[in-house]
């Protein structure tokens, strides 16, 4: 309504990495660079299209695995550094 107003994220700088694949229609799981906190704060595509966390991919540590394997030659892209702002 306007009278109340809250932050959704800390102030300060973050690194926002990419790390980019190629599908191969067999391989489910892959490695990032960077251990992420959870599903929710990283950003997949795979052949330019968004994935659902929890529904086309889970993470355990740093391993990324799809449900189903991304096609052959389609491009997955996994940005991360959205879990926190915090310098």
């Amino acid at each position: 309504d306007g009278t109340a107003y809250q932050n959704f994220a800390v102030q300060g700088a973050v690194s926002i990495t990419k790390d980019s694949f190629t599908g191969d229609g067999s391989t489910t799981v892959y490695t990032l660079s960077i251990t992420p906190t959870n599903e929710n704060s990283i950003i997949v595509f795979v052949g330019n299209v968004h994935q659902n966390p929890g529904v086309a991919y889970t993470l355990s540590g740093a391993d990324i695995t799809f449900s189903s394997a991304p096609p052959d030659t389609h491009t997955i892209v996994v940005l991360h550094g959205f879990d926190s702002t915090v310098v």
